[in-house]
């Protein structure tokens, strides 16, 4: 005989989303100063300041979980998160942690691999049409091959790395002037 699946009452949901009730029904156990630290990041973003919450730890410590709560409560709070994610990789990759951010901040997981760079395109002409001509600076760093702007590519490393952070900055605070 087939098993009942379990849907929640959405009605119920809403409204307890709405009220800023709602919690994940697996809370996480031992992390309320974790937790607290988040609530109190996202009480900051609620004031208009800005804020950055870095997770840190070891293998299986909960980092995602953590995280994932953390979105939960600024989302239902009306407020965007962005993250990204650093890993050990045989090579060093400059801002590594940034392309996951940069991956939220572009929405590049709904678009198909041939519509992102010409949607890159678009939202840096929408949000910071200074910055199109430097989308070269963002070809290699996040594989967006077909993204041509005039700037050329810096022979210096870590010039190339400077002029990266400024795009990835004024980006990022171009994008936070639009949104809560």
């Amino acid at each position: 005989e087939p098993v009942k699946v379990f849907r929640p009452d959405d009605a119920s949901l809403t409204s307890k989303i709405v009220s800023g009730s709602f919690r994940p029904p697996a809370m996480m156990a031992g992390r309320g100063r974790e937790i607290g630290l988040g609530d109190d990041t996202i009480a900051t973003l609620e004031r208009g300041r800005g804020a950055l919450l870095l997770i840190e730890g070891g293998v299986g410590m909960g980092k995602s979980r953590l995280l994932k709560e953390v979105k939960v409560q600024a989302k239902i709070k009306g407020i965007t998160c962005l993250n990204g994610l650093a890993r050990s990789t045989a090579a060093p990759v400059p801002l590594r942690a940034w392309q996951g951010v940069m991956e939220d901040f572009f929405e590049l997981g709904r678009l198909e691999l041939d519509q992102r760079a010409d949607h890159v395109r678009e939202t840096l002409a929408d949000l910071a049409p200074g910055c199109v001509d430097q989308a070269s600076l963002l070809t290699e760093w996040m594989g967006l091959s077909a993204v041509r702007g005039t700037q050329e590519l810096v022979v210096d490393q870590q010039q190339h790395e400077h002029n990266l952070m400024h795009l990835l900055k004024t980006l990022v605070l171009a994008w936070t002037n639009t949104r809560p």
